[in-house]
């Protein structure tokens, strides 16, 4: 691969000369840059200036008065508002949603288990379950799957019902936290 050469027959003074000029032109494009620059932001700043001058003159301050008023008008509705949000989470967090209880009693009913009586007790917070069970097997799961209920609090079961091997009537309380 050959080297491009340069060849300059102009003499070390010219060479040196058109050099100066080269760098001559060249500060002063950025002369001249730099000095339109601060022309540019001068004059931004004064027209800035200038027409936030011109707006401040213009401002009625009765209607930054109503303005405000309406502010924290708004401001004492939205606490209000939050407020009763507030009241509502709190009953909401102290009652019992029935329609939860039962939909999560009737997903961890087990094979072998029929429910055939439920009595509810709102005042003391208390489930009453009872029906049979096709074997002791299925019943001692039925109690398990309704102790790790995450609402149950406790889970109370008469020992009568383990006295049958099969088809055993049994009788659930659930304490609802």
């Amino acid at each position: 691969m050959s080297a491009k050469r340069e060849l300059n027959l102009l003499p070390e003074s010219r060479q040196v000369s058109l050099r100066r000029q080269r760098l001559i032109a060249g500060m002063r494009s950025l002369s001249l840059t730099i000095f339109l620059g601060a022309l540019f932001l001068t004059g931004t700043g004064g027209g800035v200036w200038a027409w936030a001058e011109w707006m401040t003159r213009n401002i009625d301050i009765s209607v930054l008065d109503s303005d405000v008023e309406n502010y924290k008008r708004l401001q004492a509705s939205v606490e209000s508002y939050n407020g009763r949000l507030g009241e509502i989470n709190l009953l909401d967090r102290e009652r019992i949603v029935w329609s939860r209880v039962t939909r999560d009693l009737l997903e961890v009913v087990p094979a072998g288990i029929t429910i055939n009586r439920v009595s509810v007790n709102e005042e003391i917070g208390v489930i009453v379950l009872g029906g049979v069970a096709v074997n002791r097997i299925a019943l001692i799961a039925w109690e398990e799957a309704l102790k790790n209920l995450s609402w149950a609090e406790e889970v109370e079961a008469p020992n009568r019902n383990l006295l049958e091997r099969t088809n055993s009537l049994y009788e659930f309380s659930i304490k609802i936290k």
